[in-house]
């Protein structure tokens, strides 16, 4: 985004908390039981199905514009403000797909509400074992595992941030 009021470089790291594997869901009683086949329907109807977003230029966002560059899908992108929204989205009908975080999908994965059709990552997830990756279905360049991580201003002492950095580390 332009004139967005701060750079990277304005910032410094303290501990990356962690990351989430990102799941390809869609309705669980929905016509599609697997990658392959929501490509190949989406395929025969270009600019028909719609992809749910937390928001433009969200991790979800690029996640899904790159799954369209990969298997040369045309999705309509629907921003709709949070993940949250996103899964409700689905389970709804409203929208039939999107790339969420695992932490918003699991509970309607494990109920059956929302099917993952794909881990957006290299490896399997230990929480959705028999979930295949994208990189398996021959998309590798798919990946979204967005990270949580924890800055504070760059022109914070150094003194202070490793206290910070030393107390997350413990």
């Amino acid at each position: 985004r332009k004139d967005i009021g701060f750079n990277l470089s304005d910032f410094t790291p303290l501990n990356l908390l962690g990351n989430t594997p990102a799941v390809m869901s869609v309705k669980g009683d929905g016509p599609w039981q697997t990658l392959e086949q929501l490509v190949a329907y989406a395929k025969k109807k270009p600019g028909q199905l719609t992809f749910g977003t937390p928001g433009t230029g969200t991790s979800g966002h690029f996640a899904m514009e790159l799954f369209e560059k990969e298997t040369g899908v045309d999705f309509i992108h629907v921003p709709l403000g949070g993940e949250a929204p996103v899964a409700t989205g689905i389970l709804g009908g409203n929208i039939h797909t999107s790339i969420i975080g695992l932490g918003t999908a699991r509970a309607h994965l494990e109920a059956g509400t929302l099917k993952a059709l794909a881990v957006a990552a290299q490896k399997r997830a230990k929480e959705l074992p028999d979930a295949p990756t994208t990189f398996e279905k021959g998309y590798p360049a798919v990946e979204a595992s967005p990270w949580f991580i924890f800055f504070v201003r760059a022109n914070t002492p150094p003194a202070i941030v490793s206290k910070l950095a030393k107390a997350f580390r413990e």
